[in-house]
């Protein structure tokens, strides 16, 4: 199948191209991008490197999460990033047990 991309060529600079998606296979799934929770360190990176945002992508099986219907793309488009990194500091690095309380601060979407 072809979709349209936004391809970042390494030179801080875009084009809009149509590239072809391979069709998944027996451990992926096909998956049309409806909104995306662009962290501004992802921006900063295809500005000097290659990378595309794709209106459809493949992803493996058990990276995807299944959302309630009523859940809004965007709002659910920022839980990668936005929350799942809050989560991830507090839990993997921090190592904050439960029942305890902590403060989290950050510029981003969580902090």
């Amino acid at each position: 199948m072809q979709a349209k991309a936004v391809i970042a060529n390494g030179t801080r600079s875009f084009s809009i191209e149509t590239i072809d998606v391979l069709p998944p296979q027996h451990d992926e799934l096909l998956v049309e991008i409806k909104a995306a929770g662009l962290c501004h360190t992802d921006f900063d990176s295809m500005l000097f490197s290659l990378g595309t945002l794709s209106e459809y992508t493949l992803v493996h099986e058990a990276t995807a999460v299944k959302i309630e219907r009523d859940m809004t793309f965007p709002s659910a488009a920022i839980v990668s990033c936005g929350v799942m990194t809050g989560y991830g500091s507090v839990v993997n690095a921090a190592k904050v047990k439960p029942g305890r309380s902590v403060v989290v601060l950050g510029t981003g979407a969580w902090g």
